[in-house]
């Protein structure tokens, strides 16, 4: 829905990936916490090197996610103030004209 939402240029349509990798991303921070944890508690038993290349890995890890979340954030706001002017054109749906220039009705009198 992502590559069809920026393709169509609808924000509507970004909101499904946004919402599921927000909570994603809530839960991935509370994995690197609980790693970190982890981590501090190897340090105490004399594995410091090992440690300190862990929470390198997984913060840069996070730090990339969350820049992924704020670019297509960033997209769907200029998205989204895109189309704040469109608006849909109801007399010409509702006139005689037929927009699609074809018709698909024809009444017999």
């Amino acid at each position: 829905m992502l590559i069809i939402g920026v393709n169509k240029r609808n924000h509507l349509l970004l909101l499904p990936w946004m919402i599921n990798n927000g909570i994603l991303l809530t839960f991935k921070f509370i994995f690197v916490i609980v790693v970190i944890k982890f981590a501090v508690w190897d340090v105490t038993n004399g594995h410091g090197s090992e440690a300190f290349f862990t929470i390198i890995f997984v913060l840069s890890i996070l730090v990339f996610f969350c820049l992924v979340w704020n670019a297509i954030y960033s997209l769907f706001q200029s998205i989204r103030k895109e189309n704040e002017g469109v608006t849909l054109d109801t007399e010409s749906l509702v006139g005689n004209s037929n927009p699609s220039g074809y018709e698909l009705f024809r009444n017999s009198e």
